[in-house]
Formats: C-alpha cells, structure tokens, sequence
C-alpha cells in the first residue's frame, strides 16, 4: 500500500510531524513519502492508496496555500485519507476545513490528529 502525505509547513513543525508519520508507516511494511506543497502536483494523489493532508494552524483555520491544493485535487471517490495539524494556540477548525475539502472529493476520511506546534 502507497501513503502519500502532503503538508504545509512554515516553521517545520508539520514537515517534522509528516516525517514521522511516514516513518512509522514504513516500519509498519508500506510504502509512504512525504511531499511539501512547493512540489506537489494534484496528479500525486492519484497515485497513493491512502493520502494524508498535513497543516498548521493560521489563525484558527487551515491556511489558504493547503485549502487551494485540496481544492485542486481531482475527485478521489472512496479513498482513505486522514488529516493532521500543528497549533501553537487555539486550533479552532482546521481539522474540519481540512476534512470539509476531502468529503467534498469524495474521499473517505478516517480520521484526524491535531498536536501542538
């Protein structure tokens, strides 16, 4: 099984939770890749069997630059996805704009997990 996990980060706290969530799916025997915005392309979803969508918190909300890729995503009816995100403060609904984007795709979501930043 491909993981994919796409995320946002300004400060690294997301790349460093992506990164680890990677590694540990590695151990568990599949194949996952991290990939920051600045690189990915909409068609990187296709490819992945399970897709994780990484965020910081801005004020809040999940900031525009992740907002606009998920939005960008072709439909994904029926595949797994799961979303995560860093908060230094209140976190407020950045996991549900998160999900919010993939249930509109299609995508079944799984879950999500929100840590401090």
């Amino acid at each position: 099984m491909n993981v994919t996990l796409f995320y946002f980060s300004q400060t690294g706290n997301t790349h460093r939770i992506a990164r680890a969530m990677a590694e540990v799916f590695s151990e568990a025997g599949y194949s996952a890749r991290t990939l920051s915005l600045k690189k990915a392309l909409p068609e990187d979803a296709l490819d992945a069997d399970v897709i994780g969508v990484g965020s910081p918190c801005f004020s809040s909300q999940a900031p525009t630059p992740i907002k606009n890729f998920l939005r960008s995503l072709p439909p994904i009816p029926a595949k797994p996805a799961f979303v995560f995100a860093t908060s230094g403060t209140a976190p407020g609904r950045v996991l549900y704009d998160l999900y919010s984007i993939f249930r509109d795709k299609g995508a079944v979501v799984l879950g999500g997990f929100l840590t401090r930043g």
